[in-house]
């Protein structure tokens, strides 16, 4: 098993990741090894590579994409819900089959809100920054134009 410092890269968006290694511990009986952990490095790197903004630049009024206690405790009851409505026993299975249900059902929802966004006008570069990735990342993906664009919903058939 990667150690959870590298889920990043098996999940497409890292701050993901650290909600699911987040779900994971939850309860656990952690083993301190003198180091930092993923999320402290990330948040510190976050705040640290981010340029400065110019003068008379339109601040956004949504930030990157943020995992906190926030976004923790709406995942945490978002999967309680879940297994309730889908009446599972609650154990280390069923917690990853939810979570992966939502971040499924999470990335299916991006192609047509980025899509909602482009038709309200939103540049790349302001999508992108939401979505925590490059501009080329943001277009290469979502753009329908693109080889690569996730055609799930709003581009699937029904």
């Amino acid at each position: 098993m990667a150690p959870f410092s590298e889920w990043g890269a098996t999940f497409s968006d890292p701050p993901l990741a650290v909600a699911v290694v987040d779900r994971l511990i939850f309860r656990a009986h952690i083993i301190e090894t003198g180091t930092q952990s993923y999320r402290l490095r990330a948040a510190g790197a976050n705040k640290s590579s981010r340029p400065p903004e110019e003068p008379g630049a339109i601040a956004m009024t949504q930030p990157a994409p943020l995992v906190d206690d926030d976004t923790y405790e709406l995942i945490d009851d978002a999967i309680a819900e879940l297994g309730d409505r889908r009446d599972l026993f609650f154990d280390d299975a069923s917690n990853i089959h939810l979570l992966a249900s939502l971040i499924a059902q999470a990335e299916r929802c991006l192609p047509l809100a980025v899509a909602e966004a482009r038709g309200m006008e939103r540049s790349w570069a302001e999508i992108a920054e939401l979505l925590g990735t490059t501009e080329d990342a943001a277009r290469a993906r979502f753009d329908p134009a693109s080889p690569t664009c996730d055609r799930r919903w709003p581009f699937d058939a029904d």
